[in-house]
């Protein structure tokens, strides 16, 4: 057998942690950075369900009716009057 010094083994296990954790963290900034400027939240756009009172986001921005994802009750999107 090849003698293996137990430092080294330790050393071993700490690089291919830091390398599997550094790799996931790089992953994660990508999805963000990807899915930074489509997915968000803007409080005009969310629709409420009168049936089940869900709140949700239309898929399409230029919607103004859609179907509840839980009740399947056609909702409608009510533009405020701004004065």
């Amino acid at each position: 057998m090849i003698p293996i010094p137990l430092d080294r083994i330790f050393v071993w296990y700490f690089a291919t942690w830091f390398f599997v954790i550094a790799l996931l963290w790089i992953c994660d900034e990508l999805r963000k950075r990807k899915n930074n400027s489509s997915d968000s939240v803007v409080k005009d756009r969310l629709f409420l369900c009168s049936k089940c009172n869900l709140t949700f986001l239309a898929r399409d921005d230029r919607e103004h009716i859609v179907r509840c994802p839980r009740c399947h009750e056609m909702c409608f999107f009510r533009q405020s009057k701004r004065f």
